[in-house]
């Protein structure tokens, strides 16, 4: 009863703000970026094919936040866990605070089945059940997290708990910056599980020894309220204010959009308005431009080689990126035009770059496309000889 009860709620907001969406954002005008009044305190928004960003503000610099962390400890279980195995619920986990899934020591329950209590939910209790089956303990597991970030690129990321309460350890608070949760919402919506999780409306469970039930509902309203919504997490602690962390999609373009501290209590939607400001003004703004690198490259020449040139290429010929509608994209080529007998095939000869005004957007390596050997006496003889017979 109490799940039917909060599933018609749930509609009933959902609706309601649809409508503020709509009536908020109809007939905005284009602005510049800096002028769309955001209440978010630090944010970035990330073009999710090549990772240039887009937007920002304040996008480096370290801050708490929250339950946004659980999509690095989500895509770490997945990567690495297997999902079917049974996780039995320590001291430490069933005593985590609200929001909780309220499982009690010694319970048992499948990984994937906390992963959608830890998505959908946002359950604090899960992370840690999940963080202590993964590593061991959950300290093991964020050493093994904060690795994980560093080579994602996310280097000014350190998490100290798999739910991204607040807590500080020898190297300071639990905190991440707008760029590196950015980085990281790049490399979870790569992961099919991780999407097929966190995109489910509802999700129901029983513990492994069936004597109790769960309902887990869904509570990123984009996936409801705005076209396109990909995936997204939300998350709040004091120290952090309110977050979110998503993925959406529009035009054919994937924005991925990091809000820190976007608004505090009594302002839970100012993330959502945030979030509807900048795909409002990224779909009015932005468009995918089609740019072909192979027509320009040409043969080079090699010297004391069986042939005097050797073609080359790039692995993608047809480059897409995202410009602005009146940003032109410039193609600069630095290759080796002279090469000297034995060539490889597949040698790499040099670099073509994609710039957008003064920013390299993208860069491609230079192959040759065959080998050219060494013309050699030994070569020479056996040509003369093979042209006799």
């Amino acid at each position: 009863m109490l799940g039917k009860w909060k599933q018609r709620w749930k509609k009933t907001v959902v609706c309601v703000f649809s409508a503020i969406l709509m009536i908020g954002t109809a007939g905005m005008p284009v602005a510049a970026a800096d002028q769309l009044n955001l209440y978010a305190q630090s944010y970035c928004v990330m073009e999710a094919n090549t990772g240039r960003i887009l937007m920002e503000k304040n996008g480096d610099k370290s801050r708490a936040n929250a339950s946004t962390t659980k999509i690095l400890t989500c895509l770490y279980v997945i990567e690495h866990c297997d999902l079917n195995a049974t996780v039995k619920v320590s001291k430490l986990a069933a005593s985590q605070p609200k929001v909780h899934l309220q499982m009690r020591k010694g319970e048992e329950y499948k990984v994937k089945d906390l992963l959608y209590a830890l998505m959908l939910e946002s359950y604090n209790d899960c992370a840690y059940a999940l963080a202590e089956y993964a590593c061991g303990s959950v300290e093991k597991f964020e050493e093994a997290v904060n690795q994980e970030a560093v080579k994602i690129g996310a280097s000014n990321t350190h998490f100290v708990t798999p739910n991204g309460l607040d807590k500080k350890d020898s190297k300071g608070w639990h905190r991440t910056t707008a760029k590196d949760l950015a980085l990281i919402m790049r490399r979870c919506i790569k992961n099919k599980t991780f999407l097929q999780i966190t995109r489910t409306k509802k999700y129901t469970f029983k513990n492994v020894a069936g004597t109790r039930s769960f309902e887990c509902y869904n509570h990123n309203v984009l996936l409801t309220t705005m076209k396109g919504a990909i995936s997204g997490k939300t998350g709040y602690t004091d120290r952090a204010g309110y977050c979110y962390i998503g993925a959406v999609e529009k035009d054919g373009i994937t924005y991925i959009v990091a809000l820190l501290r976007s608004g505090v209590p009594s302002n839970w939607d100012f993330k959502w308005r945030d979030m509807s400001k900048i795909i409002t003004y990224a779909g009015k703004t932005y468009e995918r431009k089609q740019v072909a690198a192979q027509d320009e490259l040409k043969a080079v020449s090699v010297s004391k080689g069986v042939t005097d040139t050797v073609d080359t290429y790039v692995k993608e010929n047809k480059v897409q990126l995202i410009c602005k509608k009146k940003e032109q994209v410039q193609v600069k080529y630095d290759y080796k035009k002279n090469l000297v007998a034995p060539v490889k095939k597949n040698q790499k000869v040099g670099t073509v770059s994609y710039y957008i005004g003064n920013e390299c957007v993208k860069k491609q390596d230079v192959f040759t496309s065959a080998k050219v050997e060494e013309k050699t006496l030994l070569w020479q003889i056996k040509h003369f000889m093979s042209s006799i017979f």
